[in-house]
């Protein structure tokens, strides 16, 4: 399950947090966002932590597309919020793609120029974006073939994430780095509390996946998360490119040079995260077997959806500082993010995010909305009442009059609390992460009970019984 970005690269590592520190600016989260932000503050005196080892999410998971044509887009954006939203959401990822350029000739890392490409067959489908891309002067292309139509933005890249951050994270030495340090919470002051040690600091920005801390403001309510599925298979092309089906299902598709051999990666199977298909990849190979009949990897990889479909970017509380929900585009927007935060922080101005405001609920009240809700409920409401047995990992089972989720190996056998610690949703097993996943709001546990991913703060309790 480990990505291509993971192959023959060596990550830093960092110690984890051994006693109280403070700082200017705490960073919590090291993905591409959190690094990124964290070298343009580097000036600052700056502490960036991460709850793993830094660049080991969705970061390190994606397809490496660093685009600011981002689906169908710019026609909704455009209807729903005018010109101006529509017309700075593509300045500010163009912004980001010129600021990689940049360190590319600085850190010389792994960038490829391409063209991007929409297709359908459908030619309806595109022509309101293509209509976009006229009224917002996008530069583009507009091609008819025989089965399918084109909608292409020029100039556009892919690169490699790891590369990048590695790149960054050497080039800012005062910055002071830790690993496997969970925060747990805060206070007003403000004070974040790990289980063992404090960081007290003057403003935070989390750059989690999704913050865990905010529920006053139901931040968990508005996004959609998504898992989606990735092959690298074998495929002999003449020019890089880049290119997404609006047609449904999705698929995605990125060529790359790996060790001196052309591969193509697709990403398809998309799926509500915690709503388990039982063969993603048996289907998507299925559905790939005309490119090729070999996979040289695959992996998975999960991301959040907005329904306004603006990201969440901004000072939730006085200097308290959020940005995710990046509508499935996490590349162009950490970069596009981490610039608009670097300079409200070092400017004193937020004008430019104000769009974007993490508060913003009006805006969010859409059908998907309320659909997304509703299932949420139904979820829970499907396992509480309709609950039945499962075997061998992954059964939910009645021990001592309570449920639990079933987990066994060689050495012993695991009982996990079913029930998410963040609003009580019963979870559900990812037989190829070997994880428990809640399907409301995206908290993800290890087979053994440990939180990997909120918006949670909390791991399951656990029984362990060893086997003799």
């Amino acid at each position: 399950m480990q990505s291509i970005w993971k192959e023959n690269i060596q990550l830093n590592t960092y110690p984890t947090l051994d006693k109280d520190e403070s700082c200017q600016i705490c960073i919590v989260g090291a993905g591409l966002n959190g690094i990124v932000l964290a070298y343009l503050l580097k000036d600052y005196d700056v502490i960036l932590v991460d709850q793993d080892t830094f660049m080991n999410g969705s970061s390190s998971m994606n397809t490496g597309k660093l685009t600011a044509q981002h689906n169908d887009c710019y026609h909704k954006i455009l209807k729903k919020y005018g010109y101006n939203v529509a017309k700075t959401y593509y300045e500010h990822n163009q912004k980001a793609i010129e600021q990689v350029i940049q360190w590319h000739k600085e850190y010389n890392f792994t960038l490829t120029q391409c063209d991007t490409y929409l297709y359908s067959k459908n030619e309806d489908s595109l022509q309101k974006e293509k209509e976009a891309y006229e009224t917002l002067q996008i530069p583009h292309h507009f091609h008819h073939h025989k089965t399918y139509t084109t909608l292409s933005m020029e100039q556009q890249y892919q690169f490699h994430p790891i590369e990048l951050a590695n790149a960054l994270l050497q080039n800012m030495p005062k910055v002071r780095c830790f690993e496997h340090t969970q925060i747990l919470k805060y206070d007003t002051n403000i004070t974040l509390y790990t289980p063992n040690h404090t960081i007290t600091c003057k403003q935070v920005i989390f750059t989690t996946h999704s913050p865990s801390m905010f529920n006053e403001y139901f931040l968990f309510s508005r996004y959609k998360a998504y898992s989606s599925y990735i092959l690298a298979k074998p495929y002999a092309y003449n020019k890089p490119f880049s290119a997404l089906s609006i047609d449904q299902p999705s698929i995605s598709l990125r060529t790359i040079d790996y060790n001196q051999d052309k591969y193509l990666l697709i990403c398809n199977e998309d799926h509500r995260f915690g709503v388990h298909n039982t063969t993603p990849y048996k289907n998507l190979k299925h559905k790939t077997q005309s490119i090729s009949q070999e996979t040289l990897l695959q992996w998975q990889n999960h991301d959040y959806e907005t329904f306004d479909l603006l990201p969440f970017i901004g000072e939730i509380k006085e200097n308290i500082y959020v940005t995710f929900g990046y509508n499935l585009w996490g590349n162009s927007w950490s970069i596009a993010s981490s610039l608009l935060l670097s300079q409200a922080i070092i400017n004193h101005h937020q004008e430019q995010l104000y769009n974007y405001r993490p508060q913003r609920i009006t805006d969010c009240l859409t059908l998907p909305f309320i659909q997304n809700n509703i299932d949420t409920l139904y979820l829970w409401l499907k396992y509480v009442i309709l609950f039945h047995y499962h075997k061998p990992n992954g059964s939910i089972i009645l021990f001592n009059k309570k449920k639990y989720g079933y987990y066994e190996d060689d050495k012993q056998k695991i009982l996990v609390d079913i029930h998410c610690p963040h609003l009580g949703c019963i979870l559900q097993y990812n037989k190829y992460k070997e994880t428990w996943d809640c399907p409301c709001h995206a908290s993800s546990f290890n087979y053994d009970g440990k939180r990997l991913s909120g918006p949670t703060t909390k791991s399951l309790a656990h029984i362990t019984i060893k086997k003799e």
